[in-house]
């Protein structure tokens, strides 16, 4: 969502307002919020119509004179918001100042968001593009930066609301839709179409408002606020509510611009006659939670307006024992006529140079007056009392004299120095010196040389040339180490440089050397390919006879199966062939031992011949018949 983003930016912006945050301890942050706390959102309007009266010819950029006529502040609040937002000492851009007055506002949200979207809309129609938008979100985040001193970039923040708003408003995701999606198309839709209007704007904001909520210029104004100028400059702004309430029914422009504000007016009317109309039960009850949210909204109010009223009397009560003092800076050698065309630019010189010198801020320091006789600057310093600063006025002013006295004083190197040079402080009601008289004009330069030759002896001008030379010295030596520095990473970088070009060629070469190797592969592919198909060809012969042999084995292996078996049977058929016989005879015995008379002799005479057992021969004719015939039995 829009908040992923650019709520990120806004904690790098500002993490913290704590008592130790850098919100605190530079304080310009609070001391705008003093400045324009107060303000309302009529009030912005009513500034809003009163800088185009005064910026006339629409410039843009304010004088110092036109700054004091636009605000009406104080002379050192003036001055503290010219230090902080003006360009070359001499203009200030009024678009930056009207985002600041409307960031440090008690405006709310929405109301915030409407008015800079007027400021940021080139056309004037109601309707921004996304880099309007970005342009907006930027002006707002900078502001809070100069309060920190963070770095807020343009191209960082139009980045994350070009990838984001296609998720958060439908209209410009339909627009991309219908043009493309591509890179280029959603640029140019980012920078040119314009369809981010009011209705856009309340969908987006709502994903900021907790962390808008988090951040010290979502509460009240602060005690002690400058109230806003009255609003009598020219025509009333009109009241809030009549503004959220018109529905344009004439827009400016034509062409797309007036359709799309048509189209704009058109919905608002038709959300409002959708809305149903609540019962007298509904209206009682929303009554109620109105006033249960305005009362628990005071309460932390009140509680918040307390713990800040409290620290401002802690801290009043801290600075009331450092007493400001008075003094008035007599420059010889000069009058009134040398500033009196440029005075505005005198006095903020003339305060830059000593808050800077003191290290105090700008505030601090208030003209009361510049009078003639010479250049009288009779002015006031108000002691700091913050981060441990415990100086008084009257020690902020010896301060000032000591460092008048010293050529190497930040006042006398400073851009003040011109005048610093020939210049003295009398306190209030001390009277100048009789001795020293304003010298000729003719002799303006030589005599300020003369008043700083006397400002010093010569072991100290000796010092202060030492020292120049010891500073010019280091940084001679600072230039040295980062040109030795520079040197190295230029070295550094030639010899990746090197390492690239060498690996770039290897690689031409490789490239180049493919073709060639290829060529070489194919033919020795073609050169071995008659020995390959030849091994291959033996292999197969060779598996061919390894085959046949082995189909041969089997063949006799079966053949001597069959053989066996045939022997076995024909054994088996003489034994039981002589078994019978055997049991024959002894049957034929046993009959003939059954007869009368003699026994019959086996084989005797008379007798029947008796065959003997038969008896079996077997003959290996292998060797005889060359092995084809293989074993035989012969039985005889």
């Amino acid at each position: 969502a829009m908040g992923a983003g650019l709520t990120r930016t806004l904690d790098r912006v500002l993490p913290e307002t704590g008592p130790t945050s850098i919100w605190v301890k530079n304080a310009r942050g609070p001391t705008l919020q003093r400045l324009f706390g107060a303000y309302k959102n009529p009030d912005l309007w009513a500034l809003y119509r009163r800088l185009k009266k005064i910026d006339a010819n629409g410039s843009g950029y304010l004088s110092y004179e036109e700054l004091s006529q636009l605000l009406g502040l104080p002379e050192f609040n003036l001055l503290f918001l010219f230090d902080l937002f003006s360009q070359q000492n001499s203009i200030v851009n009024s678009r930056e100042l009207m985002t600041t007055v409307c960031v440090f506002s008690s405006a709310r949200l929405g109301e915030k968001g409407r008015f800079l979207m007027s400021q940021f809309d080139a056309s004037n129609t109601g309707t921004c593009t996304g880099a309007e938008i970005a342009q907006m979100s930027v002006a707002a985040l900078g502001v809070l930066a100069r309060c920190t001193g963070a770095v807020v970039k343009v191209k960082d923040v139009a980045g994350i609301l070009r990838d984001e708003l296609p998720g958060l408003l439908p209209v410009y995701r339909e627009l991309l839709k219908k043009k493309g999606s591509s890179r280029a198309v959603a640029e140019k839709c980012f920078k040119e179409d314009r369809c981010i209007a009011q209705v856009e704007l309340d969908q987006l904001l709502p994903s900021l408002q907790t962390a808008y909520d988090e951040l010290p210029l979502a509460h009240p104004a602060p005690p002690g606020a400058l109230p806003p100028p009255a609003m009598d400059w020219g025509e009333a702004a009109p009241p809030v509510a009549a503004q959220q309430a018109q529905v344009p029914h004439s827009p400016a422009g034509g062409g797309s611009a007036a359709a799309r504000a048509l189209r704009l007016g058109a919905i608002v009317l038709e959300q409002r006659t959708k809305q149903p109309l609540l019962t007298e039960a509904q209206v009682m009850k929303k009554h109620a939670e109105e006033e249960k949210a305005a009362e628990l909204t005071a309460k932390a109010d009140a509680d918040r307006a307390a713990e800040l009223a409290a620290k401002a009397e802690a801290s009043v009560a801290a600075k009331a024992a450092l007493l400001p003092a008075k003094g008035t800076l007599h420059i010889h050698g000069y009058s009134l006529a040398d500033i009196e065309s440029n005075m505005s630019s005198f006095r903020y010189l003339f305060v830059k140079s000593l808050s800077a010198a003191l290290g105090i801020p700008s505030g601090c320091v208030e003209v009361l007056d510049i009078l003639q006789g010479s250049i009288k600057v009779e002015f006031c310093l108000h002691p700091a009392g913050r981060q441990g600063d415990h100086r008084d006025g009257a020690a902020l002013l010896g301060e000032v004299s000591d460092q008048l006295l010293d050529a190497t004083s930040a006042l006398r190197r400073g851009k003040f120095t011109e005048y610093a040079a020939s210049a003295e402080i009398l306190r209030e009601g001390e009277k100048p010196r009789d001795d020293v008289a304003p010298p000729p004009a003719i002799m303006r330069r030589k005599v300020m040389c003369d008043a700083q030759e006397q400002a010093q002896d010569l072991g100290h001008r000796l010092a202060s040339v030492l020292a120049l030379l010891q500073r010019e010295s280091d940084a001679c030596e600072a230039e040295h180490e980062g040109l030795r520095e520079a040197n190295d990473e230029v070295a550094r970088l030639d010899a990746q440089l090197a390492q690239l070009r060498q690996l770039k060629k290897d690689r031409e070469e490789q490239r180049r050397r493919e073709p060639e190797e290829q060529r070489l592969r194919l033919e020795e592919e073609e050169r071995q390919r008659p020995f390959k198909e030849a091994r291959e060809e033996e292999e197969r012969t060779r598996k061919a006879e390894e085959e046949e042999r082995g189909a041969a084995e089997q063949r006799q292996k079966a053949k001597a199966e069959e053989e066996e078996k045939f022997m076995r049977r024909e054994q088996e058929a003489a034994a039981n062939t002589q078994k019978d016989e055997e049991e024959r005879f002894r049957r034929e015995q046993k009959a003939s031992e059954a007869l009368p008379g003699p026994a019959p002799v086996r084989g005797g005479a008379g007798a029947a011949p008796l065959l003997p057992a038969p008896t079996f021969f077997r003959f290996d004719l292998m060797a005889m018949s060359g092995g084809a015939l293989g074993p035989m039995m012969m039985l005889f």
